[in-house]
């Protein structure tokens, strides 16, 4: 499901979370958050994890102003994924 509360993917064993990102411009965050779904689905990885990603590459394109300026690659997303706080989804 994804909206303001962002994409969430529930398996019992796996808590959904939210990145922490500055906001400056919303503009693109939905394609981002599939685009990054669909990445994580082509490289055959979870879909907890794809759920993640996806989260975590509409969060990094926040910060920028409209969805062009906030593009960024994979390894970008994971390294923000590794460095970002996070925060657990409320209901």
């Amino acid at each position: 499901m994804i909206g303001s509360h962002g994409f969430r993917a529930r398996p019992a064993r796996h808590p959904d979370s939210k990145f922490v990102a500055p906001v400056v411009d919303s503009r693109g965050c939905g394609d981002a958050d599939f685009a990054g779904f669909i990445t994580g689905l082509l490289h055959g990885w979870e879909p907890v994890a794809c759920a993640r990603f996806g989260t975590a590459a509409a969060g990094l394109v926040t910060g920028g102003r409209g969805s062009d300026d906030g593009k960024v690659d994979i390894d970008h997303t994971l390294q923000f994924m590794r460095r970002a706080q996070i925060l657990p989804l409320t209901e």
